[in-house]
């Protein structure tokens, strides 16, 4: 992971969409925040498919996994609510944040899910509704 940060903050009475979900995957991808789509730019519905071509596009697959008290193993995207009150998402190791993408640093204040990069869907899914990571057993 190389740290990025955003390039847009979030300023919706202005129209701007902040970039923290971008700067996030250029993080992870080794990428300057700038080289990712503003995929939240994207009509509701188009966003997340998108997303997932540029990410399999990279040779992974992104999955997102609603809150619950299940940490997520290795580096994710934490998505919740920054003390801004605005969505916003971090990146994780371990389920314990690495990088803020904002300038503030603040962090979230809580978990809505997690995105998490695996090379197959498939083995992702059978260790989670085994309830064990994959490859522990």
């Amino acid at each position: 992971m190389i740290p990025q940060d955003m390039t847009i903050l979030h300023k919706p009475e202005e129209g701007k969409l902040g970039d923290c979900f971008r700067a996030c995957l250029a993080s992870l991808f080794h990428l300057e925040t700038t080289e990712v789509p503003h995929f939240v730019e994207l009509p509701t519905g188009e966003w997340w498919d998108a997303t997932v071509a540029w990410v399999q596009e990279r040779g992974w697959i992104p999955v997102y996994i609603e809150a619950s008290d299940w940490i997520p193993p290795g580096w994710s995207i934490r998505c919740g609510h920054s003390p801004r009150g605005f969505t916003h998402s971090v990146i994780c190791l371990d389920g314990q944040m690495q990088h803020d993408p904002h300038p503030s640093q603040n962090g979230l204040v809580d978990t809505t899910g997690w995105m998490l990069f695996c090379p197959t869907a498939t083995t992702f899914i059978t260790a989670i509704t085994q309830g064990h990571a994959a490859g522990s057993g």
